[in-house]
């Protein structure tokens, strides 16, 4: 959606006519819906942020995936995004939750595909449960410790493959992989 050059302009994966059209959704949107690249809570919450922060000034944002996780949503977007979105003592932040009615956590994802930045990422979504992360040129391999991974691969695959899309929108050619730490016993 691009505005004047003083307004808002944000970046999203669906187009301005669909942002404005509450009734149905483009062609080349239903494609990426049709694929699962977008879904109706991105459609809905891309909607209620772009209403938040209208009329905001000078602000750019690009805005990847929504995900929605019991009481919060996820919002990823670029780093450069991020304070953006939360906007000063959070009164951007504080007006998208109102619109949308949830709480919301706004996590960027790296620009800079290194071990450590994905680790950190996926801790911001996973807690300290994220142990580690593994970039290869096909792939990125996190490991959750065992409580998580029952936890999120059994009863929640729907985060994960939100993830694997959000990971495609944001550009990043890698799959994401998730292996998982075996318990071992307590030693007497």
């Amino acid at each position: 959606m691009n505005k004047n050059h003083n307004q808002a302009k944000i970046i999203i994966p669906l187009c301005e006519k669909c942002l404005n059209n509450q009734d149905k959704i483009c062609e080349k949107c239903n494609k990426k819906y049709a694929v699962g690249l977008i879904n109706k809570t991105d459609i809905r919450c891309m909607r209620a942020i772009c209403e938040a922060i209208s009329n905001f000034e000078n602000i750019n944002i690009v805005i990847y995936k929504i995900i929605a996780c019991s009481e919060t949503f996820l919002i990823l977007c670029s780093k450069a995004s991020k304070s953006k979105l939360i906007g000063n003592k959070g009164i951007i932040a504080k007006k998208i939750a109102h619109k949308i009615k949830h709480n919301i956590s706004i996590i960027a994802i790296p620009s800079a595909q290194t071990n450590e930045n994905f680790l950190n990422f996926f801790k911001q979504i996973f807690g300290e449960q994220a142990v580690d992360a593994q970039i290869t040129p096909q792939t990125i391999k996190i490991t959750l410790s065992e409580d998580l991974q029952s936890k999120y691969l059994v009863k929640n695959e729907y985060l994960l493959k939100e993830l694997g899309r959000a990971l495609k929108l944001a550009e990043i050619k890698q799959k994401l992989v998730v292996l998982n730490i075996k318990s071992t016993p307590a030693t007497q």
